[in-house]
């Protein structure tokens, strides 16, 4: 059992970790929003600066995070990505002990994308899964890929 102060620092927000290994090495990593962890030892591998794949409109809580970020395959990148909100993490994890020397590159979505609950969909049937993002309490669905065919969005 570990615990974890990057898992730890939000008040009044509503985690939801989940598992993916990135990697590519047999054991999965645990993530939720923007950051990875060590499954073994609850060490930071990777934090995220950016967006979050928060989903905001609940009065009593800061941010709703029920299905906040998604592994999957999104773009050609070797091993799974993190989609959170406007953002897709291209992670490598080199170093397995904490964050020197893991790397990320920040793809933004090509459309106006705002935070939001994310998930994961292959929309156009070409093995790429595309990003859904939903906000603004589920009356809005933005989805955004990068497909064999190029950018998609709708």
């Amino acid at each position: 059992m570990w615990k974890n102060d990057d898992f730890a620092h939000l008040e009044n927000v509503f985690r939801n970790p989940k598992l993916a290994d990135f990697n590519q090495d047999g054991v999965p990593e645990v993530y939720s929003e923007a950051i990875v962890l060590n499954s073994i030892t609850g060490k930071t591998l990777f934090k995220g600066e950016d967006s979050q794949g928060c989903a905001r409109g609940y009065p009593q809580v800061t941010c709703f995070r029920e299905s906040n970020s998604i592994a999957g395959n999104f773009t050609d990148h070797d091993g799974l990505e993190l989609a959170a909100g406007n953002n897709i993490y291209e992670i490598d994890l080199v170093n397995l002990n904490d964050t020197i020397g893991n790397t990320a590159s920040v793809i933004t979505a090509p459309i106006d994308v705002k935070e939001g609950l994310t998930s994961m969909s292959d929309i156009d049937g070409d093995g790429l899964m595309e990003v859904l993002v939903s906000r603004d309490n589920f009356l809005m669905m933005v989805v955004y890929g990068f497909g064999t065919h190029g950018i998609i969005q709708y």
